[in-house]
């Protein structure tokens, strides 16, 4: 028969149901399926015998086939469900409490009993068609799955924690994966938990590319006891946006969720657009991301700051919180940017990670950090890590791939409360820029007083600065401030003496590859200076 089976009724079963068609299969809205488990499918089907745990390939399902559900498929508590087919449609209610949900479109699908015993586990070999559901898929302290060439969402997937087993939920596609305006995945802690329960974990990764609509949503909060954020992960080479909101929120106590982005480039903004977003990049709207404690970005090529980037306390109020931004090449904050991280947080920053050690030296403007103009980091009592393959420089005046003009802008680095600061500049210099100095002099006691918003990389309220560099080590703030003891304040153009890395009631160590150029305040702390080239204060930069 070349046409597709049809279910209009009620199929019910204690055990496995397989059904096979080649031709397909219509459930139809009336429909009620229930069973322990259940594998639909129009690909060739083996004779399922249970008791050898697997594996059984499903192969070449026909490319004309569909399954298409407007039905309900109830599965028993810890058993699975599974739809193999070349094109598969959800439009109804499909259900495994503490068992699995598959909807699978590949060349072979490989069926096994799954290692923990809670039903059946698959495995996609050369995934294709497409895989589209705008129904309900429901596996409360279990998985789903969606794999396909083509992966299409638009309706509710749950995979919440239940019985101290957290849900796992993927969308998985060799070519693209897309969220429409009404998707609602949520992997979240156990609401009925009499105990913390943690939020699952959501892994969304694209060969090719990722899309999503504004007002879709992916939420890994902990339960409503207590526990932990979950995880989110996003991957792929192509995004234009990234539009969902992500929460990971957590109850006093418990961390924030744990979120990945891995595009090719990113422009990190305040809005889902951004007129001054450059061609190819992926714009991230810093202000979808709720409750997320521990935030990787992860770029192969280049990261772009254009945004205040405000880190609340509250999403690390009793445990640390950390952000990192990783990039093949440039991270580049723009003039009038920054990260302002709250208690709690650590930032780090990582550029150049694709540059292959033994290569000859990157030209400056390369592989590096760049804080444009003003641009600022700033974090209160957490560490800031700044790693670069070749150089970092503050108050930079060109742009990445470029030579630029000299450091001529007021941008910092600091934190407020004791927190440490690590700057390392593998084979090229670090440079602070002629901005304002980090720290003004006073008439009366204490004589120095560290300013927490001008130029420099310093620590306002103690904590230490580390400063290495292949290259040289340069420091050259433009002006002064002076206060009398009326309280008025004087500028003064900077004269030999005055510094831009500063530490009070800390330590400041500077190694170099090169030369240390320039001049450093420090207050009740020690002060070590390591150059293989010259020390020393001459009146104009070399």
């Amino acid at each position: 028969d070349s046409n597709p089976s049809q279910i209009l009724g009620s199929l019910n079963a204690n055990g496995y149901v397989i059904l096979q068609n080649s031709a397909g299969f219509y459930v139809g809205g009336q429909a009620a399926i229930r069973a322990h488990g259940l594998v639909m499918t129009t690909a060739s089907a083996p004779a399922l015998n249970l008791g050898s745990g697997g594996p059984w390939a499903f192969s070449a399902p026909p490319p004309t086939a569909k399954i298409i559900n407007y039905g309900t498929i109830n599965i028993d508590g810890g058993g699975s469900a599974f739809v193999i087919a070349d094109d598969i449609e959800n439009h109804g209610t499909i259900s495994a409490p503490g068992g699995n949900v598959g909807l699978y479109a590949g060349e072979e699908v490989l069926v096994s009993m799954a290692p923990d015993g809670r039903g059946l586990s698959a495995k996609v070999t050369l995934p294709q068609g497409s895989v589209d559901n705008e129904g309900r898929l429901a596996a409360d302290g279990g998985s789903i799955a969606l794999q396909a060439q083509m992966v299409n969402q638009d309706g509710v997937i749950q995979a919440d924690s239940a019985k101290d087993v957290n849900g796992t939920i993927e969308l998985l596609a060799s070519k693209s994966v897309s969220l429409g305006a009404s998707s609602d995945i949520s992997a979240n802690g156990d609401s009925m938990a009499t105990s913390p329960s943690a939020g699952g974990s959501v892994t969304i990764k694209a060969g090719e590319s990722f899309a999503d609509t504004a007002g879709s949503a992916i939420s890994v909060a902990g339960g409503a006891r207590g526990g932990d954020g979950g995880r989110v992960e996003i991957c792929a080479p192509e995004m234009g946006a990234i539009n969902s909101v992500v929460s990971g929120q957590a109850a006093d106590g418990f961390s924030g969720g744990n979120l990945t982005i891995d595009p090719v480039n990113v422009w990190l903004a305040s809005a889902n657009t951004d007129p001054g977003a450059q061609s190819g990049y992926t714009v991230l709207n810093v202000n979808n991301y709720s409750g997320m404690a521990i935030i990787n970005v992860q770029a192969d090529d280049n990261i772009a700051l254009n945004t205040i980037w405000s880190l609340p306390d509250e999403f690390a109020l009793t445990k640390p919180a950390s952000l990192t931004l990783s990039a093949g090449k440039n991270i580049i904050f723009e003039s009038g940017s920054g990260i302002r991280a709250g208690k709690n947080w650590n930032v780090s920053l990582n550029a150049g990670t694709s540059f292959v050690a033994g290569q000859p030296k990157p030209a400056s403007g390369s592989y590096g950090i760049y804080l444009d103009g003003n641009a600022y980091l700033q974090a209160q009592d957490g560490k800031i890590s700044l790693t670069a393959a070749n150089e970092v420089q503050v108050g930079w005046s060109g742009t990445a791939a470029t030579t630029g003009s000299a450091n001529s802008g007021t941008g910092y680095i600091n934190t407020l409360n004791g927190g440490e600061i690590d700057v390392t500049a593998t084979y090229g210099d670090v440079n602070t820029g002629s901005g304002s100095s980090g720290f003004q002099y006073l008439a009366t006691a204490p004589y120095f007083e560290p300013s927490p918003t001008v130029g420099g990389i310093s620590t306002v309220a103690g904590g230490n600065v580390n400063i290495t560099a292949g290259g040289n080590v340069v420091s050259f703030p433009a002006d002064l401030k002076f206060v009398d003891s009326s309280g008025n304040t004087t500028v003064s153009p900077a004269d030999p003496g005055t510094g831009a890395f500063g530490s009070e009631a800390g330590n400041v160590t500077i190694n170099a590859g090169g030369s240390v150029y320039g001049n450093f305040v420090l207050v009740n702390g020690v002060g070590t200076i390591n150059a293989v080239g010259d020390i020393g204060s001459p009146d104009s930069p070399a």
